[in-house]
């Protein structure tokens, strides 16, 4: 049965040698197998811009060719955008992707209060953040992982925190809270009150945002 092929999308029905090298980056559309499995291939670039274009509106309005979804495009000040629409001459189309966006964390905590300070984020910078958190103890080697979301808002001054995912050796952590404060997030652990000392709590986790305002 000879090989049978479609252009959109490709169908192969029946096994193929390729000889030589594909390359991902020059291929679009979908590739099917057996009819089961699909594949969709897309190419992405990164686009640096000249000197002359300080902001994301200026590139925008100078009629930019050529941009597909997924692109992303460096100004000249550091700045990191992702096309992430269909109109390349809209700015608002382009969100600014951050260019570090895992901030690590870690914390000893001395249990003579029952709720720790662990984390501040500022709304100017990015409004959500996902925190990935290791809390451990030190005395009798109990652990506690949990996965939560927080968001703020500047014009409400509200905050709230979510914990979506948690599992751990015994109730190391109580929960945690939000506050907000002149656009000041701020992430508090709550956990028991211990009087001896040498008792402490290990948090190490990561921040994540990667998207900035």
């Amino acid at each position: 049965m000879p090989l049978q092929i479609e252009t959109n999308p490709f169908q192969f029905n029946q096994n193929i040698t390729v000889l030589g090298s594909v390359s991902a980056a020059t291929l679009s559309g979908s590739f099917y197998g057996d009819g089961s499995h699909l594949l969709n291939v897309i190419s992405y670039d990164n686009i640096n811009v000249s000197s002359d274009i300080k902001t994301i509106q200026e590139f925008a309005s100078s009629n930019p060719q050529n941009i597909k979804k997924g692109y992303t495009v460096t100004l000249y000040n550091g700045r990191v955008y992702i096309f992430a629409g269909t109109d390349p001459n809209n700015s608002n189309q382009y969100l600014e992707l951050n260019a570090n966006p895992f901030t690590p964390i870690y914390q000893e905590i001395v249990l003579d209060q029952n709720q720790t300070l662990i984390d501040t984020f500022y709304l100017g910078d990015f409004k959500t953040a996902k925190y990935t958190l290791q809390v451990e103890t030190t005395f009798n080697n109990e652990i506690y992982y949990s996965e939560l979301n927080v968001v703020g808002s500047v014009q409400t001054q509200t905050a709230a925190v979510s914990e979506y995912g948690q599992i751990s050796t015994s109730d190391v952590v109580l929960g945690y809270s939000v506050d907000n404060d002149a656009n000041y997030v701020y992430l508090y652990l709550n956990h028991d009150i211990d009087a001896d000392p040498t008792h402490r709590l290990l948090v190490k986790g990561l921040r994540t945002n990667h998207f900035k305002i």
